[in-house]
């Protein structure tokens, strides 16, 4: 009983630390890669047939974009290990002017073979400015 207890508890607090969110920091005009996303069934098999867009739902800052590449992804499902069609996602800072941290929440929005999906995700990003000339 003890066991199963312990047992129990240790799931739960993995599923805690999986569940925050993973930091993004930037400079003016870097860029940093987001993750990659595709769409699969339960045998690994695509399903994806279309990323058409990926939008902010929320950010730190106006000067955020986000943008999508089409790519080959490894499914993210256990035991996968099969390439499939995806896409990678990345985050472009613009002009920073302060600095600045909060959540950048994405939604995917792609067409498979069995309708149109979506998925969202959330980042906490930290925004740096560039240091005026001579100062460290």
């Amino acid at each position: 009983m003890r066991m199963t207890l312990v047992a129990s508890c240790l799931i739960a607090m993995a599923s805690v630390a999986h569940a925050e969110p993973r930091i993004i920091s930037l400079k003016p005009g870097e860029t940093a890669r987001l993750r990659s996303v595709t769409w699969t069934d339960a045998s690994c098999g695509n399903l994806l047939e279309a990323v058409e867009g990926v939008d902010i739902m929320e950010t730190p800052a106006p000067d955020l974009k986000v943008r999508w590449e089409p790519g080959q992804i490894t499914a993210a499902r256990p035991g996968c290990t099969q390439v499939v069609d995806g896409a990678h996602v990345y985050v472009d800072a613009g002009a920073i002017k302060e600095k600045l941290r909060g959540p950048l929440v994405i939604r995917v929005r792609m067409k498979s073979k069995t309708g149109p999906v979506q998925a969202t995700y959330r980042f906490e990003v930290v925004l740096y400015p560039t240091k005026a000339e001579g100062k460290n």
